[in-house]
């Protein structure tokens, strides 16, 4: 919280990343990542995900990072951003390719 005399007090961040996001990126911003996101999820839906053990193991980590960032600034350090990416792309083509055999 920042304060001065004259000015009355305001938060400089929303400590919360799923706030902080649509806050800093605006509307056009917030569209292009859900149209991402939900392009992630269909592939994984159209591959049943689920039936494979390492597939939903990768998804549920992804899912335990987004509610953790419903607390914390989780998406703003870049190793942790760098690896959900990785680790998204991964549960997608590993779904992709088992359920190709």
């Amino acid at each position: 919280i920042r304060s001065t005399p004259q000015a009355p007090q305001y938060w400089e961040h929303a400590h919360n990343d799923l706030l902080e996001f649509p806050i800093e990126l605006g509307l056009a911003g917030v569209v292009a990542v859900l149209a991402m996101a939900g392009a992630g999820i269909v592939a994984l839906i159209r591959n049943y995900f689920w039936e494979n053990a390492v597939s939903l193991s990768l998804v549920l980590t992804l899912l335990l990072t987004t509610v953790h960032a419903w607390w914390e600034f989780v998406f703003q350090s870049p190793p942790i951003l760098v690896l959900y990416g990785v680790l998204a792309v991964v549960a997608i083509r590993w779904a992709e390719i088992e359920e190709g055999s």
